[in-house]
């Protein structure tokens, strides 16, 4: 009985030795695994300015006139701004930075390409709609309340610009929201309609100044998302719906159990005769719901639509048409993730023909910026 006790005494001595020697060996390699990898981020985030983090997102663009160049939303990280790129996509210069607290979006040029108009303010608080010169300068404030204002348009004479505004929400598509403009030279401001949308997506103004062209929902009961509304007139308003027939039976989807179903045409750009428009949309039978949407255009003459390429039919917006409706810019997802440099190859971003010929990708140049960008990095890291 003496010598069994003993026998189990040792045998559990030498299992917790065991154990503790195994314990050791498992911090051991913790250590260096952690080691390993703070060296191998520290290393790689300090290789030649080049980081292995979050890809850029380049959103919310706008061509000039010429189609020679266009503004862009950028963002990485916590750094975010305005670029101006060239169409092939060489960033030009950054023509506003954001604070710790404003962010900038939705740049607009204006006819004449000499101004542009954004979007800045507290996200979920406030923004409003300002406007500065072509290369950044003179930048000043055009609407001031407490309200969001967003999608400034442009009207075609350049003399004032329209766009939506709504109460503060936490909402990024918040209800209540209408359309007003605001005169470039007197900054006053006009409230055009009284429909209270109850979403609302985008918003152009036409090439004959008398009609604007929205996106959004009415009322519940209304079933369908594209409207050419009376400036003058606003209560004189028709629906637009662009022909979804060929890539789908039926095209229309319920959004809410409260909508009738409707065909959802959050247009992200028009050319500058108001002919096409460029939108993403879901085909509800192959994709199975709102999975994948493609990148789409319609002829306003007719409204027949064609579906532009996407190679592996990965998630695909168009951003922006050029004024002559020749060239369409594509954000196509997932986003690739190669390291962040001044040279950025295989970006999200896709230039096509409008006939779906051409598709390419653009290799983002950032080296005219890129000391601003590192400068940026560091400031947000300095807190």
């Amino acid at each position: 009985m003496k010598q069994e006790i003993k026998d189990r005494e040792q045998r559990s001595t030498t299992s917790g030795a065991s154990m503790l020697t195994v314990n050791k060996k498992k911090a051991v390699i913790l250590v260096i695994v952690v080691t390993f990898l703070v060296v191998v981020t520290s290393c790689a985030s300090r290789n030649h300015g080049m980081y292995y983090q979050k890809s850029p997102e380049i959103t919310f663009a706008s061509f000039s006139p010429t189609g020679q160049t266009f503004a862009a939303v950028f963002s990485w990280e916590h750094i975010n701004g305005i670029i101006l790129f060239s169409h092939n996509g060489i960033a030009l210069k950054w023509l506003c930075k954001n604070t710790k607290k404003k962010y900038f979006s939705e740049p607009k040029f204006s006819p004449d390409g000499t101004k542009i108009a954004y979007v800045s303010g507290e996200e979920y608080k406030y923004t409003s709609i300002y406007i500065m010169d072509k290369d950044g300068g003179n930048i000043r404030r055009l609407t001031d309340s407490s309200n969001q204002d967003h999608t400034p348009a442009f009207s075609a004479d350049g003399r004032q610009v329209f766009f939506s505004r709504r109460p503060p929400s936490d909402e990024r598509i918040s209800p209540r929201s209408d359309v007003w403009c605001v005169d470039l030279e007197s900054r006053k401001e006009k409230r055009i309609t009284n429909y209270s949308f109850a979403r609302f997506y985008s918003l152009a103004v036409l090439p004959d100044d008398k009609h604007i062209l929205i996106s959004g929902f009415i009322k519940p009961q209304f079933q369908h998302l594209l409207w050419k509304v009376n400036i003058d007139h606003p209560e004189i308003i028709s629906t637009l719906i662009p022909d979804l027939t060929p890539f789908a039976g039926q095209p229309a989807t319920r959004f809410l159990d409260k909508y009738e179903p409707s065909i959802a045409v959050p247009f992200k750009g028009i050319s500058k005769d108001g002919r096409f428009i460029v939108f993403p949309w879901s085909n509800p039978e192959p994709n199975g719901g709102y999975a994948n949407p493609q990148a789409y255009v319609t002829d306003m003459t007719n409204m027949k639509t064609t579906m532009l390429p996407s190679q592996d039919y990965s998630k695909s917006v168009p951003i922006a048409i050029s004024p002559d409706g020749r060239l369409i810019l594509i954000n196509k997802y997932p986003r690739p993730t190669p390291p962040f440099g001044p040279i950025y190859p295989n970006s999200i971003l896709y230039m096509v023909n409008r006939d779906g010929s051409g598709l390419r990708n653009l290799n983002l140049d950032f080296t005219a910026i890129w000391p601003e960008v590192l400068e940026a990095k560091r400031i947000h890291e300095r807190g």
